[in-house]
């Protein structure tokens, strides 16, 4: 019968080349891990940051659509309070549009407006209901009304282009700020 110290002596352990290259295997899976981790984290950021761009832009949709189906249109002024009308002679342009939009047999009047908190709103006036479409808005003239030739318009006429031009500061979690410029020009067709 063996002794434990004999037992313990003729078991072989593994030797300091061994050692190292079991090392430096599992150092190159570890890091290959780590790599690929911090590259699915930087991807799924990146494409949330697109979606979120995506969804600022689809508010363009929207308000098109809106100015395509308007009976008409009216560019405005708003003070915080009240929408007041731009006065004939003046350049057609400011923070608000006015569209008298027909649902059946309802007419209602829709607005969309930049507020002083630099905020994107559209409002139903017959539901009386508001929507904040985008926040950080950053410029003020956000609607022109222009004839086809692109030339800024001074009076009210027929078949007019509405320009919507939105600055927005749009700012990530690693406090990184860019500008978004969101263009779009719509026709007002039931004139």
């Amino acid at each position: 019968m063996k002794t434990t110290q004999q037992v313990f002596a003729n078991r072989r352990g593994f030797t300091l080349p061994e050692m190292m290259v079991a090392t430096a295997v599992f150092a190159m899976i570890m890091g290959s891990i780590i790599a690929l981790n911090l590259f699915s984290a930087r991807s799924t950021s990146g494409v949330s940051r697109m979606l979120e761009i995506g969804a600022k832009a689809n508010v363009l949709n929207v308000l098109c659509n809106d100015i395509r189906g308007a009976q008409s249109a009216g560019v405005r002024s708003y003070n915080g309070s009240t929408f007041s009308t731009i006065a004939l002679g003046s350049a057609q342009q400011g923070n608000a549009l006015q569209l008298l939009v027909s649902s059946g047999t309802n007419t209602h009047t829709i607005y969309y407006y930049v507020d002083t908190g630099s905020n994107f709103w559209r409002w139903n006036s017959t539901a009386n209901t508001s929507t904040r479409y985008l926040t950080d808005v950053t410029n003020t003239v956000v609607f022109t009304s222009e004839d086809f030739s692109g030339a800024i318009i001074s009076n009210s006429i027929a078949r007019t282009l509405i320009e919507v031009n939105l600055c927005v500061l749009d700012s990530n979690s690693r406090n990184f700020h860019q500008g978004l410029v969101l263009r779009a020009s719509a026709e007002v067709r039931n004139q």
